[in-house]
């Protein structure tokens, strides 16, 4: 089992074989950027938190496998709603924002 994945079930209580789908990654990070706004909704900070730590921990492992789903797949929605980036933004380490805004080019 993947690296990503492994962490994924612990840091957010996924059944084993989710996300185990060849596009899992993806819709994983997707689906983050859903639970983003479902825990700001709810001032879950400690999910908020969590969800972060894990884009920050999987931008770290310098992965091909993991690199651009977390450009594209999370920052890039989270990139589109200005709302959504304001309330995340200090969950988030700046260089790492700093660096998929230098990725994905301005908003």
């Amino acid at each position: 089992m993947t690296s990503w994945r492994k962490r994924a079930y612990s840091a957010f209580g996924l059944q084993p074989g989710s996300y185990s789908y060849s596009e899992g990654k993806k819709f994983l990070f997707r689906d983050m950027v859903d639970w983003a706004r479902e825990a700001l909704r709810d001032d879950d900070v400690r999910r908020i938190q969590d969800i972060c730590d894990y884009v920050a921990w999987a931008d770290c492992q310098h992965s091909d496998e993991l690199d651009s789903v977390v450009a594209l797949a999370f920052f890039k929605p989270v990139f589109d709603d200005e709302h959504l980036f304001l309330q995340l933004k200090e969950f988030l380490p700046a260089p790492l924002v700093a660096k998929m805004r230098e990725i994905l080019g301005p908003v």
